[in-house]
């Protein structure tokens, strides 16, 4: 029996290489003009109030335990009166 000598192939086949390409080319091409189409959308608009900031209570204790409210002398027991009512004028 003889002896087969086997030799490499030096040169690169490149056929399926430039099928393979081709394919790529044209699934491309006819892909890029539908990705540049889009789609309307019509977003919803919001609305919001004007939010005014309210005015500080400055509640002060002397020593003395004497209860003013914004600089003002109020007795102990009308404290809370006074609280609600203030409180009211602000909020509404």
């Amino acid at each position: 029996m003889k002896k087969r000598k086997f030799t490499t192939l030096s040169e690169i086949n490149v056929t399926n290489l430039v099928d393979v390409t081709m394919v790529l080319l044209i699934i491309f091409m006819i892909t890029a003009p539908l990705l540049r189409s889009g789609m309307e959308v019509e977003l919803p608009r919001s609305s919001s109030q004007d939010i005014h900031p309210r005015e500080g209570i400055l509640v002060t204790l002397s020593k003395d335990k004497r209860i003013y409210i914004d600089e003002q002398p109020v007795k102990t027991g009308d404290f809370s009166a006074q609280m609600l009512k203030i409180y009211g004028r602000q909020s509404g």
